[in-house]
């Protein structure tokens, strides 16, 4: 599985953008986050928000653009 993933940390709060595709059996999305303790997260669990973008399927043609 291919997924793209960008980090930053603002106000000591560390903020993740993944690019993510559903387990096509269950439906979810596993992403796993590790090292969160050395930006000083402690606890069992963090915040998510999650944003679901319609894109393109199998059934859409791609297209190249000059600029």
């Amino acid at each position: 599985m291919t997924s793209e993933v960008y980090a930053t940390r603002d106000d000591g709060k560390p903020k993740v953008l993944a690019s993510v595709r559903p387990n096509a059996a269950t439906g979810r999305y596993d992403l796993t986050l590790t090292g969160l303790d050395a930006l000083g997260v402690q606890g069992d669990s963090v915040q998510v928000k999650t944003l679901r973008f319609k894109g393109p399927d199998v059934n859409t043609a791609a297209y190249a653009f000059e600029l």
